[in-house]
């Protein structure tokens, strides 16, 4: 598994509700702006997958990672500006 981190303008998302299985959900569509993708390094886990316990702490390792390239994209899109 190899995480992304993307980052976007928010100004440049178009909101279109929609219907997915049955449940009302709202689909994203990004139609114009800068953005930022940082690719991570990949992820290996070995375990038993039917395992709740290992699944949950596998889905929160890759959740962090996420947040974090997610947080670089950010940073590179949006620079704070140095005095």
């Amino acid at each position: 598994m190899i995480p992304i981190g993307i980052s976007l303008n928010d100004k440049g998302c178009r909101r279109i509700p929609a219907t997915f299985e049955g449940e009302p959900d709202i689909i994203t569509w990004y139609l114009r702006g800068p953005y930022a993708i940082t690719i991570g390094i990949p992820m290996h886990f070995l375990g038993d997958a039917t395992d709740k316990d290992f699944f949950r702490k596998v889905s929160e390792n890759i959740m962090q990672s996420i947040r974090a390239l997610a947080l670089d994209s950010q940073r590179r899109l949006c620079p704070i500006p140095v005095d």
